[in-house]
């Protein structure tokens, strides 16, 4: 079963690190081509940009897989746990903006033969240089700190009340905290427009929260049966 699971984890891997390359070869190859000079859209120009929906699935998918890999095997880890909850924290904040992915691209197709759109490219290969960090730092750090014992253990060691997951959830909270704020300030002092920097640091601090909260849930479902005042009696 093990041998069975870590095939699987190679293949997912393989596949998804073959989707990231393709989409950066599209991404290279469509972005100077898709200007306001374009004057027929070749057949090579669709083909490489409907390849690009399956290779952005297979991204969507491989990042939900390590998220469940990544929080089945927490209760099971005896050392670097701060490691574990950084790539928990990037392959959710990674996972999400992939949104952004897809809203840029669409942005590009309705825009491309009337505006210049360089400035969308350049987010968009930022984007996807952060996807395949988050990959990488999920692909290393699953199945080295500890066992996954399936997403159903997960879910009992909250029950239980684990050290662990209540450590991992402190470190998540001050890591997105943390990261947020340096993002934030670092926006600010750009050159960006006021405008940009505004509804980019909106962005960017919704999604640094989000995982707190989704963590944050850990701790509703573990004290649900019990009042709200005793929540905070012990750990």
């Amino acid at each position: 079963m093990k041998m069975r699971n870590k095939s699987v984890s190679v293949v997912f891997s393989i596949l998804n690190m073959l989707a990231i390359g393709y989409v950066y070869f599209a991404y290279c190859y469509l972005k100077p081509r898709l200007t306001t000079t374009l004057t027929e859209h070749t057949a090579l120009l669709k083909s490489i940009e409907m390849l690009m929906i399956p290779a952005l699935a297979i991204i969507g998918l491989f990042h939900l897989y390590l998220i469940f890999k990544l929080l089945s095997e927490l209760p099971h880890i005896n050392q670097k746990v701060f490691l574990h909850s950084v790539s928990i924290v990037l392959v959710l904040l990674s996972g999400i903006m992939l949104l952004s992915d897809a809203t840029i691209l669409s942005d590009i197709g309705k825009e491309y033969g009337l505006f210049d759109v360089s400035g969308e490219w350049d987010m968009l290969f930022v984007l996807m240089t952060f996807h395949f960090t988050a990959s990488t730092a999920g692909i290393l750090l699953s199945g080295r700190n500890g066992e996954s014992a399936g997403i159903k253990a997960f879910f009992e060691a909250i029950r239980e009340g684990s050290d662990i997951l209540f450590l991992s959830l402190h470190q998540v909270t001050f890591i997105c905290g943390a990261s947020g704020i340096l993002v934030i300030v670092l926006t600010q002092i750009s050159s960006l427009s006021q405008l940009v920097k505004s509804s980019v640091s909106f962005m960017l601090s919704m999604l640094f929260i989000l995982p707190v909260v989704l963590f944050m849930l850990y701790w509703v479902f573990r004290n649900r049966k019990r009042a709200v005042s005793q929540w905070l009696d012990e750990k």
